[in-house]
């Protein structure tokens, strides 16, 4: 009987943790499924209130607001689901609250950095076939998106999922809707540089949530504990996760950024409606990704290779097949759902599929980037995105002349691909881990 309780023990434990990850990712879902689907109505509803000439001027704005966040957050994002676990583990609450007033330090300076470079620049370049006031306002919003991205990875360490998505995934796009529904009210229309307004103000109201959440989740020692700063450390370990993010973006958005370059805005706006309905796919992986980010740095750092394999095969197997039976649904039904957007947009369906069964091979590892980037090999991890998003850059400059919308999504597609099959390749070598969904360990 004795020689039993050991194992009696492991499977309590094992239960235990995949009970946690059941009920993070139950309320991960809910919360990304509600928060997804207000983000979609939010897409449809302004680019019927615009059209696709001014959706097409607020998308090519946004993106380039969007890239320069996220190099504006220093790869803090990634790098605090690494240090908050880490200190809430260690219960070290000096250099959990240090870690957090720093970080929030440096990411605004980035942020109006960044946001005045990319002003500066675009005033230089000036053009008659730029909205000019579109993409200065889009500069505006830089250090307002990454200082919300960053505050909700902070709450996200604290496994709070709740609190850390509630206010960008379902209080932003309700309050971006009440704006722009105002000001189509009142002006009589809506332009891509009123709904970018609208972006601003309902940023600004998250920003002050996100600030009261953040203080509910942290111990009282965190909040009162006088901070320390290990800022070498956190740079030294973040600057890599900020290659990861950066190339990211690249990877999700630089074929927007080129269309707009190459083909004009009308196209970046119908090819934007494309990639948001194949990020539905998706959804499902973000959701589970959710609690999954956190576990992976605890028990990395606990040493528990078993555990980590259980979990993160039991992720992958819930990201992967909800992801097929959305696919699926995308290609029987992509024509009518683009075409909740305006008559032009289902022009998008090719586009829409090659991007959905690119969202599939990327549900079909499950969170391998994270494997990589919260276990001490974010060097590797940057390496590959890097490379990744050059061979993206190259691929839609050469595709998109020739085939259009089609030419881009097959080289984001390839692109998907390529760092997927990579990444999992190194995770198997370097962590002996299989996080294939049809993986039977």
């Amino acid at each position: 009987m004795l020689k039993a309780l050991p194992r009696f023990l492991t499977r309590l434990k094992q239960q235990d943790m995949l009970a946690t990850l059941a009920r993070g990712a139950g309320i991960a879902f809910v919360l990304q499924a509600s928060g997804t689907g207000l983000k979609y109505l939010t897409q449809v509803l302004l680019a019927r209130w615009m059209g696709a000439a001014e959706y097409g001027v607020y998308a090519y704005a946004f993106t380039w607001a969007n890239l320069l966040s996220v190099l504006a957050t220093l790869g803090f994002t990634t790098g605090s689901l690494r240090f908050v676990p880490e200190y809430l583990a260690k219960e070290d609450w000096a250099h959990l609250r240090g870690f957090i007033r720093r970080v929030r330090q440096l990411v605004l300076l980035a942020g109006l950095l960044l946001a005045a470079v990319g002003g500066g620049i675009l005033i230089l370049l000036h053009s008659p076939q730029m909205n000019t006031t579109a993409l200065l306002l889009g500069m505006a919003l830089v250090p307002l998106l990454a200082l919300v991205s960053v505050q909700r990875e902070m709450v996200r360490g604290t496994r709070r999922i709740a609190l850390a998505y509630a206010p960008p995934m379902v209080l932003q796009p309700v309050l971006v809707l009440v704006a722009a529904f105002l000001m189509l009210s009142s002006l009589g229309g809506l332009t891509g540089v009123a709904a970018l307004s609208a972006f601003a103000l309902a940023l600004l109201i998250v920003l002050g949530v996100q600030g009261w959440g953040l203080v509910q989740t942290l111990p009282q020692e965190a909040v009162s504990m006088p901070p320390r700063y290990e800022t070498a450390r956190w740079w030294r370990v973040s600057f890599p996760l900020l290659l990861v993010s950066g190339s990211l973006i690249v990877l999700n958005q630089a074929d927007i950024l080129m269309i707009g370059i190459f083909l004009g805005p009308k196209e970046a706006g119908i090819y934007m409606a494309a990639t948001k309905t194949a990020a539905l796919v998706s959804f499902v992986l973000v959701a589970v990704n959710a609690i999954v980010a956190p576990m992976i740095s605890e028990l990395h750092t606990k040493g528990d290779r078993e555990e980590l394999q259980r979990m993160v095969s039991a992720a992958v197997r819930w990201m992967f097949w909800p992801s097929l039976s959305v696919t699926l649904g995308l290609l029987l039904l992509g024509r009518v759902v683009l075409g909740l957007f305006g008559t032009e947009f289902p022009m998008g369906y090719s586009a829409l599929v090659l991007l959905a069964l690119g969202q599939l091979v990327n549900a079909s590892v499950g969170p391998v980037g994270y494997l990589m980037s919260l276990t001490g090999h974010q060097d590797l991890s940057a390496w590959v995105y890097g490379l990744s998003a050059l061979v993206n850059i190259g691929l839609n400059a050469l595709l998109i002349p020739i085939w259009g919308l089609i030419g881009a999504a097959l080289a984001t597609m390839a692109a998907m691909v390529l760092w997927n099959a990579w990444l999992y390749v190194l995770v198997y070598r370097f962590l002996g881990l299989d996080v294939f969904f049809l993986s039977f360990r």
